[in-house]
């Protein structure tokens, strides 16, 4: 009962019930120091596999182009901004055009635009797992926003109060404490791990790395043959300077491209010819096909989104953006959301109210197909419902159709008589 009664205790007095770091290892050796290796890593394979540049290129570009605007909750009301997407038109809010919030995402600094901080921070979100900002304020309000690397950023850990602040670590590798409340994170959650994220790359650098050394011999194959063609068997034991201008003599006619399948003269000695390793042999197609498609199922991606154009017609395409925007879009913006609203709007204070939040506009495209087919249902619905009697206002009620307008009276006009009748 006393180690039960200590428990429920601490949970009031500390901001964690339980201890997320043992009491030697919390600080700033604690679990929030990053792998700095292992996400450099991850940062520098974007450079090295085509696949994955296209596919963090084309998932932060879609970020970074979405548009963000501003809701106030008010009821019965119709938000009204619009913009290359569409009318928002969501029932419930508000727009709010001018706020300080979106004064400061509309201009992160002087040197990223907003499309540029979004593209940034989500580059780094795919390939390591986790996105950070560090706020310059103007006296206490945020003023600017600044992408920071994360294998710069070290979270300084506390066994009760669970997170302290942050340390930065600059390219001289001195160190820079900034308060928690300066830092504004994202994180694909990592199950070992509640101060650092996890991406897709940290399961396939191994891939990666297979792909760019297949890459290497493929050119070396090239360039050199990738592995002796034959061997020159002398019969003699010969002097350094001889031995050194048989080799340079023998590079300079035979070695490269240009002197493929040139016949070999020797002066003194045999060749004995070995048969290499061809470039069907080393199966570089199904290497580097096998290669991307590891990446992709990393990412859950489709051949199609990447440019990988296999069987597909004008139904799959359009399918295949809606997918893109639903399942690999929407949820990026959501962790920004998330984190905008969270964590980087209360600290505007008295000028941010719980009734606000960031929206983001409908990255999913709009079906016209599938808009064609509900229509269509909702006027079977209904002139099935008529042609059974039913009123035709409870008929539009039921297959979701506006009010039909009241049927116009039509009186009858008397004819005249005949004239002379």
């Amino acid at each position: 009962m006393r180690s039960l009664g200590r428990t429920l205790l601490s949970s009031f007095v500390n901001s964690t019930p339980i201890p997320y770091v043992s009491a030697g290892m919390q600080g700033r050796w604690g679990t929030g120091r990053p792998d700095r290796g292992n996400q450099v890593a991850q940062m520098d394979a974007m450079g090295a596999n085509a696949t994955l540049f296209s596919i963090v290129n084309r998932t932060s570009t879609a970020v970074a182009k979405e548009c963000w605007h501003l809701h106030r909750r008010s009821p019965g009301a119709v938000c009204t901004y619009e913009d290359a997407r569409g009318k928002c038109e969501m029932p419930g809010v508000v727009d709010v055009p001018k706020h300080p919030a979106l004064s400061v995402l509309g201009k992160p600094n002087d040197y990223y635009t907003t499309q540029e901080y979004f593209e940034s921070g989500q580059q780094h979100v795919d390939l390591t797992g986790e996105g950070w900002t560090v706020v310059s304020r103007l006296g206490s309000v945020p003023y600017e926003l600044w992408v920071a690397r994360p294998d710069r950023m070290i979270v300084v850990t506390d066994r009760t109060d669970f997170l302290v602040g942050y340390i930065y670590v600059d390219p001289n590798g001195q160190e820079m404490p900034i308060r928690k409340e300066d830092v504004l994170s994202i994180r694909m959650p990592n199950p070992k791990n509640p101060y650092r994220g996890m991406g897709p790359v940290q399961t396939i650098l191994s891939n990666i790395d297979a792909g760019n050394y297949s890459a290497e011999w493929n050119a070396a194959f090239f360039q050199n043959g990738a592995r002796p063609g034959g061997i020159i068997k002398l019969s003699r034991q010969m002097s350094d300077p001889e031995f050194n201008q048989l080799v340079e003599r023998f590079n300079l006619g035979h070695q490269g491209v240009r002197n493929a399948n040139r016949t070999a003269f020797l002066e003194d000695g045999d060749w004995l010819d070995v048969k290499p390793m061809s470039v069907a042999d080393m199966q570089f197609v199904e290497t580097a096909n096998l290669n991307r498609d590891t990446v992709l199922l990393a990412f859950g991606m489709s051949k199609f989104a990447v440019g990988v154009v296999e069987d597909v017609n004008r139904a799959t395409a359009e399918a295949s953006k809606a997918w893109f925007g639903e399942t690999l879009t929407v949820p990026r913006l959501d962790r920004w959301k998330g984190m905008l609203n969270n964590d980087f709007g209360p600290q505007f204070g008295g000028m941010w109210t719980p009734d606000l939040s960031f929206v983001y506009s409908n990255p999913v495209p709009f079906d016209r197909e599938a808009a064609r087919a509900d229509k269509l249902a909702e006027a079977q619905v209904y002139a099935l419902l008529v042609n059974a009697g039913e009123d035709p206002v409870y008929a539009a009620q039921v297959a979701g159709l506006p009010e039909p307008p009241p049927r116009p009276v039509i009186t009858a006009t008397p004819v005249p008589a005949a004239i002379g009748a």
